[in-house]
Protein backbone atom coordinates (compact mmCIF):
# COMPACT_ATOMS: atom_id res chain seq x y z
CA UNK A 1 0.00 0.00 0.00
CA UNK A 2 1.05 3.54 -0.92
CA UNK A 3 2.37 5.32 2.37
CA UNK A 4 -0.17 7.77 3.77
CA UNK A 5 -2.66 6.71 0.85
CA UNK A 6 -5.23 5.07 3.04
CA UNK A 7 -4.67 7.33 6.07
CA UNK A 8 -5.11 10.51 4.23
CA UNK A 9 -8.08 9.09 2.02
CA UNK A 10 -9.89 7.94 5.40
CA UNK A 11 -9.56 11.12 7.16
CA UNK A 12 -10.75 13.14 4.19
CA UNK A 13 -13.99 10.72 3.77
CA UNK A 14 -14.98 9.68 6.86
CA UNK A 15 -16.66 10.38 9.82
CA UNK A 16 -16.92 9.53 13.42
CA UNK A 17 -18.77 6.71 13.61
CA UNK A 18 -22.17 6.33 16.35
CA UNK A 19 -23.10 3.37 18.36
CA UNK A 20 -24.38 -0.08 16.80
CA UNK A 21 -27.96 -0.31 17.01
CA UNK A 22 -28.60 -4.23 17.80
CA UNK A 23 -31.88 -5.03 17.57
CA UNK A 24 -33.23 -7.65 20.19
CA UNK A 25 -36.43 -9.25 21.53
CA UNK A 26 -38.84 -11.67 21.22
CA UNK A 27 -42.44 -12.23 19.71
CA UNK A 28 -44.55 -14.76 17.39
CA UNK A 29 -44.51 -13.82 13.59
CA UNK A 30 -47.49 -15.79 12.75
CA UNK A 31 -50.08 -14.17 15.31
CA UNK A 32 -52.65 -11.26 14.05
CA UNK A 33 -51.63 -9.14 16.46
CA UNK A 34 -47.53 -9.68 16.44
CA UNK A 35 -45.65 -7.17 17.59
CA UNK A 36 -47.87 -5.11 20.21
CA UNK A 37 -47.55 -3.28 23.21
CA UNK A 38 -45.86 -5.95 25.84
CA UNK A 39 -46.42 -5.04 29.36
CA UNK A 40 -46.59 -1.17 28.49
CA UNK A 41 -49.71 1.18 28.14
CA UNK A 42 -50.15 1.41 24.08
CA UNK A 43 -49.08 4.97 23.97
CA UNK A 44 -45.51 4.72 25.51
CA UNK A 45 -43.25 5.46 22.56
CA UNK A 46 -39.88 5.48 23.12
CA UNK A 47 -36.24 4.33 23.08
CA UNK A 48 -35.95 0.85 23.23
CA UNK A 49 -33.35 -0.44 25.64
CA UNK A 50 -30.05 -0.76 24.63
CA UNK A 51 -31.06 1.63 21.29
CA UNK A 52 -29.45 5.32 21.33
CA UNK A 53 -32.23 6.99 19.35
CA UNK A 54 -35.29 9.58 20.24
CA UNK A 55 -38.75 8.82 19.69
CA UNK A 56 -40.12 9.50 15.89
CA UNK A 57 -43.85 9.93 15.31
CA UNK A 58 -44.02 7.80 12.14
CA UNK A 59 -43.21 4.36 11.14
CA UNK A 60 -44.53 2.87 7.62
CA UNK A 61 -45.41 -0.90 7.29
CA UNK A 62 -46.05 -3.34 4.07
CA UNK A 63 -49.50 -4.20 3.46
CA UNK A 64 -50.40 -8.13 2.49
CA UNK A 65 -49.43 -8.86 -1.04
CA UNK A 66 -51.02 -8.64 -4.28
CA UNK A 67 -53.25 -10.87 -5.44
CA UNK A 68 -51.18 -10.58 -8.89
CA UNK A 69 -47.31 -9.58 -9.01
CA UNK A 70 -47.25 -6.22 -10.27
CA UNK A 71 -50.31 -4.99 -8.57
CA UNK A 72 -49.68 -2.81 -5.20
CA UNK A 73 -51.74 -3.64 -2.44
CA UNK A 74 -54.34 -0.92 -0.98
CA UNK A 75 -52.62 1.27 1.17
CA UNK A 76 -53.74 1.41 5.26
CA UNK A 77 -53.83 4.02 7.68
CA UNK A 78 -54.17 2.77 11.61
CA UNK A 79 -53.16 4.49 14.81
CA UNK A 80 -51.62 2.59 17.41
CA UNK A 81 -51.16 4.15 21.25
CA UNK A 82 -50.12 6.99 19.36
CA UNK A 83 -47.93 5.46 16.31
CA UNK A 84 -49.20 6.11 13.18
CA UNK A 85 -48.67 2.82 10.92
CA UNK A 86 -48.92 3.74 7.21
CA UNK A 87 -49.22 0.49 5.34
CA UNK A 88 -47.68 0.60 1.72
CA UNK A 89 -47.32 -2.32 -0.80
CA UNK A 90 -44.47 -2.11 -3.44
CA UNK A 91 -44.74 -4.02 -7.04
CA UNK A 92 -42.95 -6.85 -7.46
CA UNK A 93 -39.97 -6.01 -9.53
CA UNK A 94 -38.97 -8.59 -12.82
CA UNK A 95 -35.27 -8.66 -14.05
CA UNK A 96 -33.66 -11.82 -15.62
CA UNK A 97 -33.95 -15.24 -13.88
CA UNK A 98 -32.56 -15.09 -10.48
CA UNK A 99 -33.69 -11.37 -9.24
CA UNK A 100 -36.61 -11.45 -7.21
CA UNK A 101 -39.33 -7.88 -5.85
CA UNK A 102 -38.84 -6.64 -2.82
CA UNK A 103 -41.25 -4.98 -0.32
CA UNK A 104 -40.03 -2.57 1.88
CA UNK A 105 -40.94 -0.82 5.19
CA UNK A 106 -39.79 2.39 5.20
CA UNK A 107 -40.29 6.02 7.12
CA UNK A 108 -39.54 9.14 6.63
CA UNK A 109 -39.51 11.25 9.69
CA UNK A 110 -41.36 14.70 8.99
CA UNK A 111 -39.83 17.34 8.27
CA UNK A 112 -36.23 15.27 8.12
CA UNK A 113 -34.83 15.83 4.34
CA UNK A 114 -33.68 12.79 2.49
CA UNK A 115 -29.64 12.58 3.08
CA UNK A 116 -28.25 14.06 -0.60
CA UNK A 117 -31.61 15.66 -1.53
CA UNK A 118 -30.77 18.20 -3.90
CA UNK A 119 -26.62 17.49 -3.83
CA UNK A 120 -25.62 18.01 -7.54
CA UNK A 121 -23.47 14.32 -6.62
CA UNK A 122 -26.78 12.42 -6.77
CA UNK A 123 -28.69 11.60 -9.94
CA UNK A 124 -29.40 9.16 -12.76
CA UNK A 125 -25.58 7.18 -14.02
CA UNK A 126 -26.83 6.92 -17.43
CA UNK A 127 -23.53 4.70 -17.89
CA UNK A 128 -20.88 2.65 -15.59
CA UNK A 129 -18.71 5.59 -16.73
CA UNK A 130 -20.52 8.81 -16.24
CA UNK A 131 -19.74 9.61 -12.60
CA UNK A 132 -16.50 9.07 -11.36
CA UNK A 133 -14.46 10.51 -8.30
CA UNK A 134 -13.84 14.62 -8.57
CA UNK A 135 -12.71 15.51 -5.55
CA UNK A 136 -8.96 17.20 -6.02
CA UNK A 137 -7.72 14.93 -2.71
CA UNK A 138 -8.57 11.79 -3.64
CA UNK A 139 -7.19 12.54 -7.00
CA UNK A 140 -4.27 14.17 -6.13
CA UNK A 141 -3.56 10.64 -4.00
CA UNK A 142 -4.46 8.71 -7.24
CA UNK A 143 -2.39 10.60 -9.54
CA UNK A 144 0.88 10.34 -7.42
CA UNK A 145 0.26 6.61 -6.76
CA UNK A 146 0.01 6.94 -10.47
CA UNK A 147 3.10 8.30 -11.26
CA UNK A 148 4.77 5.69 -8.94
CA UNK A 149 4.02 3.14 -10.70
CA UNK A 150 4.67 4.39 -14.48
CA UNK A 151 1.03 5.34 -15.38
CA UNK A 152 0.67 8.43 -17.24
CA UNK A 153 -1.88 11.09 -15.66
CA UNK A 154 -4.39 10.69 -18.16
CA UNK A 155 -4.72 7.08 -17.90
CA UNK A 156 -5.22 7.94 -13.75
CA UNK A 157 -7.75 10.55 -14.80
CA UNK A 158 -9.82 7.75 -16.70
CA UNK A 159 -9.32 5.95 -13.83
CA UNK A 160 -10.89 8.31 -11.32
CA UNK A 161 -13.85 9.33 -14.21
CA UNK A 162 -14.57 5.29 -13.83
CA UNK A 163 -14.97 4.72 -9.93
CA UNK A 164 -17.53 5.39 -7.64
CA UNK A 165 -16.78 5.44 -3.85
CA UNK A 166 -18.46 2.94 -1.26
CA UNK A 167 -18.38 1.82 2.36
CA UNK A 168 -17.10 -2.04 3.37
CA UNK A 169 -18.17 -3.58 5.86
CA UNK A 170 -16.09 -5.72 7.29
CA UNK A 171 -15.16 -8.02 11.04
CA UNK A 172 -12.86 -6.51 13.22
CA UNK A 173 -9.94 -8.69 12.29
CA UNK A 174 -10.09 -7.57 9.09
CA UNK A 175 -8.88 -4.22 10.08
CA UNK A 176 -5.57 -2.79 10.54
CA UNK A 177 -4.28 -2.29 14.03
CA UNK A 178 -4.45 0.98 13.30
CA UNK A 179 -8.18 1.11 12.22
CA UNK A 180 -9.23 -1.62 15.55
CA UNK A 181 -7.92 1.25 17.83
CA UNK A 182 -10.52 3.90 16.67
CA UNK A 183 -13.26 1.48 15.42
CA UNK A 184 -16.93 1.87 16.22
CA UNK A 185 -19.21 -0.81 14.87
CA UNK A 186 -22.00 -0.02 12.04
CA UNK A 187 -23.88 -3.17 11.13
CA UNK A 188 -24.45 -6.85 12.43
CA UNK A 189 -25.09 -9.46 10.14
CA UNK A 190 -27.78 -11.97 11.77
CA UNK A 191 -29.30 -12.54 13.99
CA UNK A 192 -33.17 -11.88 14.82
CA UNK A 193 -35.16 -8.61 13.78
CA UNK A 194 -36.76 -6.31 15.88
CA UNK A 195 -39.71 -4.27 14.03
CA UNK A 196 -42.26 -1.68 15.38
CA UNK A 197 -45.12 -2.77 17.71
CA UNK A 198 -48.06 -3.97 15.35
CA UNK A 199 -45.43 -4.54 12.38
CA UNK A 200 -45.16 -8.02 11.45
CA UNK A 201 -42.46 -9.95 10.29
CA UNK A 202 -42.08 -9.44 6.52
CA UNK A 203 -44.50 -12.03 4.09
CA UNK A 204 -41.82 -15.27 2.73
CA UNK A 205 -40.09 -16.29 6.08
CA UNK A 206 -36.77 -15.16 4.77
CA UNK A 207 -34.20 -14.80 7.56
CA UNK A 208 -32.80 -11.36 8.59
CA UNK A 209 -29.15 -11.09 6.75
CA UNK A 210 -28.11 -7.77 7.82
CA UNK A 211 -28.87 -4.87 10.35
CA UNK A 212 -27.51 -1.78 9.58
CA UNK A 213 -27.26 1.29 11.84
CA UNK A 214 -27.50 4.18 9.59
CA UNK A 215 -26.27 6.92 11.89
CA UNK A 216 -23.05 5.75 12.26
CA UNK A 217 -21.97 5.35 8.79
CA UNK A 218 -19.98 7.57 7.43
CA UNK A 219 -22.44 8.59 4.35
CA UNK A 220 -20.57 11.49 3.09
CA UNK A 221 -18.19 8.53 2.04
CA UNK A 222 -20.94 7.32 -0.55
CA UNK A 223 -22.55 9.02 -3.68
CA UNK A 224 -26.23 7.20 -2.97
CA UNK A 225 -28.52 8.57 -0.29
CA UNK A 226 -29.06 6.41 2.79
CA UNK A 227 -31.15 7.62 5.75
CA UNK A 228 -29.71 9.54 8.33
CA UNK A 229 -30.86 7.77 11.34
CA UNK A 230 -32.49 4.29 12.37
CA UNK A 231 -31.61 0.88 10.80
CA UNK A 232 -31.84 -0.61 7.90
CA UNK A 233 -32.78 -4.18 7.54
CA UNK A 234 -32.08 -6.93 4.89
CA UNK A 235 -34.23 -10.33 4.62
CA UNK A 236 -33.03 -13.10 2.19
CA UNK A 237 -32.07 -16.22 1.47
CA UNK A 238 -28.48 -16.49 0.44
CA UNK A 239 -28.41 -20.32 0.43
CA UNK A 240 -30.57 -21.04 -2.21
CA UNK A 241 -32.97 -18.69 -4.35
CA UNK A 242 -35.62 -17.27 -2.32
CA UNK A 243 -38.82 -16.57 -2.81
CA UNK A 244 -38.71 -12.97 -1.61
CA UNK A 245 -36.44 -10.41 -0.15
CA UNK A 246 -37.30 -7.32 1.93
CA UNK A 247 -35.30 -4.20 2.89
CA UNK A 248 -36.64 -2.22 6.07
CA UNK A 249 -35.81 1.10 7.48
CA UNK A 250 -36.88 1.22 10.86
CA UNK A 251 -36.91 5.02 12.18
CA UNK A 252 -35.10 6.02 15.20
CA UNK A 253 -37.10 6.46 18.46
CA UNK A 254 -39.69 3.73 17.22
CA UNK A 255 -40.50 0.95 20.17
CA UNK A 256 -39.43 -2.42 18.83
CA UNK A 257 -40.17 -5.91 19.79
CA UNK A 258 -37.89 -8.67 18.72
CA UNK A 259 -39.41 -11.13 16.45
CA UNK A 260 -39.32 -15.04 17.25
CA UNK A 261 -37.89 -17.46 14.54
CA UNK A 262 -40.46 -20.16 15.23
CA UNK A 263 -43.95 -19.95 13.42
CA UNK A 264 -46.56 -22.73 13.14
CA UNK A 265 -47.16 -24.34 9.71
CA UNK A 266 -50.18 -26.75 9.67
CA UNK A 267 -50.24 -27.25 13.34
CA UNK A 268 -46.43 -27.96 13.07
CA UNK A 269 -43.81 -25.93 14.41
CA UNK A 270 -41.63 -24.35 12.00
CA UNK A 271 -38.04 -22.40 12.32
CA UNK A 272 -36.72 -19.87 10.56
CA UNK A 273 -33.19 -19.43 9.56
CA UNK A 274 -31.16 -17.69 12.76
CA UNK A 275 -27.30 -16.62 11.55
CA UNK A 276 -24.75 -16.34 13.91
CA UNK A 277 -24.72 -12.07 14.91
CA UNK A 278 -21.41 -10.86 14.27
CA UNK A 279 -20.50 -6.88 13.93
CA UNK A 280 -19.37 -5.14 11.00
CA UNK A 281 -16.97 -1.99 11.60
CA UNK A 282 -17.41 0.88 8.38
CA UNK A 283 -14.42 1.02 5.72
CA UNK A 284 -14.68 3.73 2.76
CA UNK A 285 -13.44 2.21 -0.22
CA UNK A 286 -13.02 3.19 -3.82
CA UNK A 287 -14.52 0.81 -6.65
CA UNK A 288 -13.33 1.06 -10.78
CA UNK A 289 -16.05 0.50 -13.11
CA UNK A 290 -15.10 -2.66 -15.25
CA UNK A 291 -15.20 -0.78 -18.47
CA UNK A 292 -12.42 2.10 -17.22
CA UNK A 293 -10.21 0.33 -19.29
CA UNK A 294 -11.86 1.03 -22.60
CA UNK A 295 -11.53 4.55 -22.41
CA UNK A 296 -9.34 6.15 -25.00
CA UNK A 297 -5.47 6.88 -22.86
CA UNK A 298 -6.04 3.92 -21.24
CA UNK A 299 -6.63 2.00 -24.38
CA UNK A 300 -3.57 3.50 -25.93
CA UNK A 301 -1.56 2.68 -23.02
CA UNK A 302 -2.18 -0.82 -22.98
CA UNK A 303 -1.22 -0.69 -26.85
CA UNK A 304 2.09 0.85 -26.03
CA UNK A 305 3.50 -2.81 -24.30
CA UNK A 306 2.92 -5.96 -23.51
CA UNK A 307 3.26 -5.61 -19.62
CA UNK A 308 0.72 -2.53 -19.49
CA UNK A 309 -1.95 -5.04 -18.32
CA UNK A 310 0.12 -5.66 -15.17
CA UNK A 311 1.02 -2.58 -14.67
CA UNK A 312 -2.35 -1.53 -14.81
CA UNK A 313 -3.31 -4.22 -12.30
CA UNK A 314 -1.12 -3.55 -10.01
CA UNK A 315 -1.75 0.67 -9.98
CA UNK A 316 -5.66 -0.51 -9.00
CA UNK A 317 -5.09 -2.94 -6.72
CA UNK A 318 -3.04 -0.55 -4.83
CA UNK A 319 -5.94 2.20 -5.02
CA UNK A 320 -8.24 0.23 -3.85
CA UNK A 321 -5.89 -1.37 -1.10
CA UNK A 322 -5.18 2.10 -0.28
CA UNK A 323 -8.29 3.64 -0.07
CA UNK A 324 -9.46 0.67 2.30
CA UNK A 325 -6.36 1.83 4.53
CA UNK A 326 -5.15 -1.64 4.33
CA UNK A 327 -7.94 -3.24 5.54
CA UNK A 328 -8.96 -6.74 4.02
CA UNK A 329 -12.64 -6.53 2.39
CA UNK A 330 -12.46 -9.60 -0.50
CA UNK A 331 -15.35 -11.13 1.52
CA UNK A 332 -17.20 -8.68 2.42
CA UNK A 333 -20.62 -6.20 2.81
CA UNK A 334 -20.37 -3.64 0.37
CA UNK A 335 -22.65 -0.44 0.71
CA UNK A 336 -22.39 1.79 -2.85
CA UNK A 337 -19.97 2.05 -5.12
CA UNK A 338 -19.77 -0.61 -8.15
CA UNK A 339 -20.58 -4.24 -7.84
CA UNK A 340 -18.03 -6.83 -8.37
CA UNK A 341 -20.08 -9.51 -9.62
CA UNK A 342 -19.43 -13.02 -10.39
CA UNK A 343 -21.98 -12.78 -13.58
CA UNK A 344 -23.33 -10.03 -15.69
CA UNK A 345 -23.65 -6.87 -13.46
CA UNK A 346 -26.68 -5.67 -12.66
CA UNK A 347 -25.89 -2.55 -11.69
CA UNK A 348 -25.74 -1.07 -15.40
CA UNK A 349 -27.92 1.82 -17.01
CA UNK A 350 -29.68 4.04 -14.51
CA UNK A 351 -29.31 1.20 -11.67
CA UNK A 352 -26.84 1.29 -9.60
CA UNK A 353 -25.76 -0.71 -6.14
CA UNK A 354 -26.90 -0.46 -3.04
CA UNK A 355 -25.55 -3.24 -1.41
CA UNK A 356 -23.53 -6.26 -1.90
CA UNK A 357 -23.38 -9.00 0.33
CA UNK A 358 -20.89 -12.09 0.16
CA UNK A 359 -22.34 -15.41 1.20
CA UNK A 360 -19.79 -15.78 3.58
CA UNK A 361 -20.06 -12.43 5.36
CA UNK A 362 -22.77 -14.25 6.82
CA UNK A 363 -22.20 -17.78 7.17
CA UNK A 364 -18.58 -18.85 6.19
CA UNK A 365 -19.78 -22.35 4.44
CA UNK A 366 -22.50 -20.20 2.35
CA UNK A 367 -20.56 -19.51 -1.70
CA UNK A 368 -23.32 -16.83 -2.70
CA UNK A 369 -23.29 -13.47 -3.50
CA UNK A 370 -26.23 -11.15 -2.90
CA UNK A 371 -26.41 -7.55 -4.80
CA UNK A 372 -28.87 -4.91 -4.55
CA UNK A 373 -29.66 -2.15 -7.15
CA UNK A 374 -32.36 0.53 -7.50
CA UNK A 375 -32.36 4.34 -8.97
CA UNK A 376 -30.49 6.96 -7.17
CA UNK A 377 -34.20 8.34 -7.05
CA UNK A 378 -35.22 5.71 -5.72
CA UNK A 379 -32.40 4.97 -2.81
CA UNK A 380 -32.62 8.86 -1.90
CA UNK A 381 -36.63 8.59 -2.18
CA UNK A 382 -36.77 5.11 0.26
CA UNK A 383 -38.85 3.69 -2.40
CA UNK A 384 -37.31 0.22 -1.53
CA UNK A 385 -40.24 -1.54 -3.03
CA UNK A 386 -38.48 -0.34 -5.93
CA UNK A 387 -35.65 -2.31 -5.37
CA UNK A 388 -34.00 -5.39 -6.94
CA UNK A 389 -31.96 -8.25 -5.31
CA UNK A 390 -30.05 -10.74 -7.38
CA UNK A 391 -28.21 -13.74 -6.39
CA UNK A 392 -25.17 -15.09 -7.92
CA UNK A 393 -23.43 -18.15 -7.42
Amino acid sequence: MEPGFGQEFAAHVAAGFGPLVVLLGQDRADEPDDGGAVGEDADHVGAVPGLLVQPSPRIVRSDLPPDLPGEGGEGKQVVLGGVQVVAALGNLASRASRTWGIWAFTAPVPGLPLLGAGRGSVGVSGSRHDRGMSDPIVEGLVLRTAARHGVPGPVAQELLAGSRPCLHLVAFQDLTLAQQEVARPAARTGGLPSLPDGVDRPDGRAPLVLTVDCAALPREALDIALPSDGSLLFFTQIEYEPESSVVLHVPAGVRTTERSATYELGGEPEQIRVYQPDVLYPVPGLTVSPDWRDSPATSAFLDSGPDRDDILDVFEDTVRRAAAGGASHGVAVQLGGFSSPWQSAPDEGDLVLLAQMHGQSIDPDVYTQTLIVGTHEDIAGRRYEALEFEQQV
